[in-house]
Order: C-alpha cells, then structure tokens, then sequence
C-alpha cells in the first residue's frame, strides 16, 4: 500500500518530535499524551462527586505511554473506595503499574471527604506531580477548651469555626496552647487509636469525649480550662502513598489536612519533593495541618531529595526516615544460613534482597559482623525469610540477634527547608549519608533532628552513619518534655560507642531548649564545631557513651553549663578547643 505524501509527513514529523495521533480523549503532546479530566466529566466547583471521573481518565493513562493527567483550575470533591474486610475505607484513587505519568494540577484543589488515603500507588516509576492542592472536609480534629475531666470522659466547648459533632471517633487528645500556637504535651499527651466509642453533643457547643484507659499515656487527663485537640483518626490514610515505587517527584504541592501522613513511601527508589507545603491553611482559624507524620519514608533505597518545602502544624513528625523495623534472628541454620523476622510484631521489615549487607549485632545494636546476602526465601508458615550469605557467619550468631539492613536506606539531602509548630519531631534520621543545611526549625515540641534507634520500644532501624547538619536555625524546638533530650540528638537503646559513627554538627543556630542544645549518645566520631548556643535550660552539649568526639569553635551563652561528659564516654577521645562559654 502506497503512503501519500502528506501521511509521511506526518508519521515523519511524529518520529522527530515525539508526538503522535490525538486518541480519545487525549491531546498530542511532545513526547506523550495529555489526558484531562474533564473529558471523563471531573468538573470544578460542582460539588459533586468527582471520584469516578477521575478513576477513569487514570485508567486511560494506563493505556499510553508518557501521559499528563491534567486538571482544569477549581475545586474537585474526592471520595474514598468502599470499605475492605478490615472496615477502613479503601484509596480513593489505586494506581498500581503505571508509568511515566505526570498529574498536572494546574492549581486545581482536591478536597478530600472520609478518612482515607486519597492517592496510592504501587509498583510505579517515574511519577511526577504538579501544581496541586490538597484539603479535607471535614477537616479530622476538633479543637476546644476542656469544661469537664473526668474518669471515663473529656468534655470540650468547641472553637469556631469548628462545631460539635457527635458519632466521632477520639483517636487522640493533644494540648493545645493559644497564645504561642503550639501544641503543647504538658497539658495532655493521650492516644487510643482503637477505641471504638463515639462522641457525643450534651448540650449546644460542647462535644463529650469518651476516654480509654488502655491508650498510651492513658494518666493524664487533660486540666479544666485548657484547650485540647481530638484528632478523630491519627495514622493510616495518607495523601500521597508509595509503594514498591521508583522515581517520584512532587513540586508547587499544598497540603492543608488529612486524616494521616501527607506523603509516605515505603521500599521505594529515588523521591523528590521540591517546593512541597504542608501546613495550615492561611486564613483558616486552625490549629494543625496533617494528623501525623508530614512525610515518613520506610525501606527505601537511591536517594530522598527535599527542597524549599514547608512543614508546619503537624499531630507528628516532619519526617522519619528508616530502614524498616528491625529482624531478630529466629534461627541459625548452618553456618551460612538463617532464618529471619521482624522483630515488632505487627512491624515491618523489608525483604532483603539478593547482594545486600545485612549487619548482624546484640542487643547492643553495634554490628559484629557485615555479610552479603546469597539468597532469600520465605516461609510462609513461620513467617520468616530464610537467608543464604556469601560469607560464613561467626560463631557467636545467636537466636535473638538483631539483624539491620543498610542496603535498604536511602541516603538524605534537605535543604532550605522549614518547620514550624509541630508536636512530633523535626527530621528523624535511621539511615545513612545525610546533608541537611539551610533550614530553619522553629517551635518544634520534641528534638529539632534525632538520630535514634531501638530495640525496646519502636525497633526502628539503622544507626546513623554519616550524618551532615550544617547552617541551620533552631529556634525554640525540645521546648517540652521528651524522651529525646536534645535539640538534636543520637540515641540508641545499646548505650553503647559505635551505633551511630560519623556525625557533623557544625555552623548553626540554636536557641532556646528545655533540655539540651546537642546532646550525642552512642557514638562514634562526632564533630561539633562552629555552633552558637543560647538559652538552653540544661547543659548546652552533653556526650555519654561515646568516643572519638570534636567540640571546636562553638559558642556558648545562657546554659546551665557548657559540656558536660555522662557515663560510658572514653574521656581521652574527646578534644575540646577554642570554645567560648564551655
């Protein structure tokens, strides 16, 4: 069959510029297809239910190659999926196997309505998002000042412009104090994540909150006349999950609210976020933005990159980044070969992969010996992986070893990033090769950055091991009781040198702390150098179990005193020179 000439104009001018035919619903673009939503009838402002139409034209990126899901300006009403076996509603959006797809927001506002994640995605690469805004209706919390304690109940007078509701869940109690605009652990720190018991309305404006004794913290009541959050869901619904993902990027993104994390991944590859804002929505009269974590990353790998983002008004922390929880050794089955599991139950661990090193340690958490996974297995039925090595274990491997992946953390670089307000944590690092620099963290409840790990509470793996924090700004962070001491902290439940190695703290700003301004445990070789410290209620820089430590150049006011060695510390390895105030 002959071709005309315009036909092999066309296929020829296709072939240079990466553009081909429009198809349904698509527009030719260079180098892919753009797919709108409106065609599949997601109209803005409309109020009505925009789930459907939005499901389909995600279905007709899964058909083409290199395609932008783009949004018209305006508001869209998004809905969850309908309830799974384990009653919590399914992900409004569940995108599985797509790739090089880019949502093009275009400024539109998502606004979110159940207590479910709004966008999943699993098994998916190069994704980028763009241009978007993100809310919830009703927003999951209620704010109010507390009329009534009592045993079994809390009783709120509701703040505008929230109202009281009955039939909502009480996932969680948090103070709350007005005039500083922080959220405040002292006046209650109360979590009951499974209770079933509703609120009620005992008279007009006043919300009644049924209270558990089984929670965490479940002693402390929350005093008359102080203000208080309820968070009606704390975790498990998130804006953005990743799954098994590789390749992510988010920019010009807001975040106001939602019921869960904002954006989470878990055994991912490459994460980008540039420009993201989590935070309360200005002009809203509210209290906080997301219910937990700003962002949590969980057996990731390559690399997390966050630029010029905000995250403020958390329930927790800005971000947590770690290995997954850590695996015990369940049993050694010859001298190359074990079996496996996570060592949290109902944790967990990611699956190692073949060419990994896995760390084998005791309870003290510092590794005894590094070898390289042959090959891996898992047994259903006693739910363990069973684990060949390259190398030939020592004779001292044990049941009940502590086994950590490093292979399965990502290396870190966050930069000109602010946090402001949050009841968690700033940046929680269980991984390997950080920078953070340039960023600012103001009225942070707990420690401005931690570098901890356990294996008696969490079981959040690995330690830290080169680890940057420079030019930065702390201002008025670890402002509350906490069991992190530290405007930054390293921790580990081991106590002992070496959990944590390599570690620079140099050239920033911290003021004011109820604790200590940099505290470092169970570390080996810390440099802390350059750093001016004020205000800090307890001493300014304090080491214990740790050795190979660099105190150089730092300046100290208004501590209670300037360093301070604790317990376990070899005294000789620590060099102190040319600080003021120490």
């Amino acid at each position: 069959m002959k071709m005309t000439a315009g036909i092999l104009l066309f296929v020829a001018a296709a072939v240079i510029t990466g553009c081909y035919p429009q198809q349904q619903s698509g527009t030719c673009l260079r180098k892919g297809i753009e797919i709108k939503v409106a065609d599949f009838g997601a109209v803005p402002n409309d109020g009505k239910n925009d789930t459907p139409a939005i499901i389909a034209a995600i279905q007709a990126c899964r058909d083409r190659k290199n395609t932008r899901l783009v949004f018209a300006p305006g508001t869209y009403d998004i809905k969850a999926g309908p309830p799974a076996q384990t009653r919590r509603l399914q992900p409004s959006f569940d995108i599985k196997n797509i790739n090089n797809m880019t949502i093009e927001g275009s400024g539109a506002e998502l606004i979110g309505h159940d207590y479910a994640t709004m966008f999943s995605f699993t098994g998916c690469s190069n994704i980028t998002i763009n241009n978007l805004t993100v809310d919830w209706d009703p927003v999951p919390y209620t704010p109010g000042r507390v009329v009534e304690a009592a045993e079994d109940h809390v009783d709120i007078e509701v703040v505008a412009p929230f109202t009281a509701q009955a039939g909502l869940r009480t996932g969680s109690l948090s103070g709350y104090d007005p005039e500083t605009r922080r959220m405040a652990r002292r006046y209650t720190y109360h979590y009951q994540m499974n209770y079933d018991k509703t609120s009620e309305v005992i008279r007009p404006g006043v919300m009644r909150l049924f209270r558990s004794m089984q929670g965490r913290h479940p002693d402390k009541l929350p005093p008359v006349g102080k203000h208080i959050i309820v968070r009606h869901q704390v975790y498990g619904s998130q804006v953005f999950q990743f799954s098994k993902c590789a390749g992510i990027r988010i920019e010009n993104v807001n975040i106001y609210s939602n019921p869960g994390m904002g954006i989470t991944g878990t055994v991912c590859r490459d994460i980008s976020l540039r420009h993201v804002r989590i935070m309360i929505r200005p002009g809203s009269g509210r209290w906080m933005s997301t219910n937990a974590d700003a962002t949590h990353f969980t057996g990731c790998r390559g690399t997390i990159v966050m630029e010029n983002c905000l995250f403020e008004g958390m329930g927790d922390d800005a971000t947590n980044v770690n290995a997954g929880h850590y695996m015990v050794v369940d049993q050694c089955r010859d001298n190359s070969k074990l079996s496996i599991r996570c060592a949290k139950r109902g944790g967990f661990s990611p699956e190692p992969q073949v060419g990994d090193r896995l760390e084998l340690s005791g309870a003290d958490l510092v590794p005894y010996v590094t070898v390289t996974v042959k090959s891996v297995t898992y047994d259903e039925k006693e739910k363990t992986f069973i684990v060949e090595f390259s190398d030939k274990l020592p004779e001292r491997t044990a049941k009940g070893d502590i086994v950590g992946n490093p292979s399965a953390c990502p290396a870190v670089r966050i930069r000109g990033c602010t946090i402001l307000r949050t009841l968690g944590r700033g940046f929680i690092l269980k991984t390997r090769d950080v920078i953070i620099e340039n960023c600012t963290l103001e009225d942070v409840s707990s420690a401005g950055i931690a570098m901890n790990t356990d294996v008696n509470n969490w079981w959040e793996s690995i330690g830290s091991r080169d680890i940057i924090i420079r030019n930065n700004r702390f201002i008025n962070c670890r402002f509350e009781p906490a069991y992190v001491s530290g405007v930054i902290e390293s921790l580990a439940s081991g106590k002992a040198p070496g959990v944590h190695q390599r570690i620079t703290i140099e050239n920033n700003i911290i003021q004011g702390s109820s604790g200590n301004a940099v505290k470092i445990g169970s570390a080996d070789g810390a440099v802390i150098a350059g750093n001016i410290i004020d205000g800090a209620q307890d001493d300014a820089i304090y080491v214990h179990n740790s050795r190979n430590i660099r105190v150089s150049g730092n300046k100290v006011t208004n501590s209670k005193a300037g360093l301070v060695t604790g317990d376990g510390c070899d005294t000789a390895t620590i060099v102190l020179e040319n600080n003021v105030g120490l």
